[in-house]
């Protein structure tokens, strides 16, 4: 196996607790599987069950953090919750882009936008979020959400009641070096 697919296992061994389990319980199976050399699966068991562990857990916290910050709203709306629903994400998908923190933003969005266990109003607030960092990480001059519930209220007072189903639109405009934001 060359570095970058040993780099690109060890990253997945890091990220997904369901390999890294079977790689320890089962390293000849889960390692030949993946395509590792005899040699490869001893290099990489010489590193300590709990090492691997610990580095796991420091990657998946830092990766957290990064998209709460990020998606701050709704992570304030989903409180504990943002983190249950972020542990079952980061074990199904692992960001291969420059900018991981904002692709794991704009990934764990879709993934909140499609769970059935998501309060609706709550899924536009993510979709209102992902929509405002697609805006300003990727320089685009328009963008636009169309969402069902008007979350005006509810984004600036948390203690607000639920927001009203109403049709309502979030737009994002630049134009020259000037920003409009407004939603109706």
């Amino acid at each position: 196996m060359g570095l970058i697919e040993q780099q690109k296992f060890l990253a997945k061994l890091y990220t997904d607790d369901t390999l890294r389990k079977s790689f320890i319980k089962d390293p000849a199976f889960t390692g030949s599987a993946n395509q590792l050399s005899e040699i490869e699966i001893r290099e990489l068991l010489s590193i300590i069950e709990t090492e691997i562990e610990c580095f796991a857990e420091s990657l998946y916290f830092k990766r957290l953090h990064e998209v709460e910050r990020l998606l701050y709203l709704t992570a304030r709306e989903l409180k504990h919750d943002f983190r249950t629903h972020f542990k079952v994400f980061s074990n199904t998908f692992i960001p291969d882009q420059v900018k991981k923190h904002l692709q794991d933003a704009l990934e764990f969005s879709e993934f909140l936008e499609s769970n059935s266990e998501i309060e609706p109003w709550v899924k536009d607030l993510a979709k209102f979020e992902r929509c405002r960092l697609e805006f300003h990480n990727f320089e685009r001059r328009i963008v636009a959400a169309q969402l069902k519930y008007d979350i005006r209220e509810r984004s600036k007072d948390p203690l607000a009641s639920e927001p009203a189903l109403r049709r309502t639109f979030a737009v994002w405009l630049r134009a020259g070096n000037r920003t409009f934001h407004f939603i109706r």
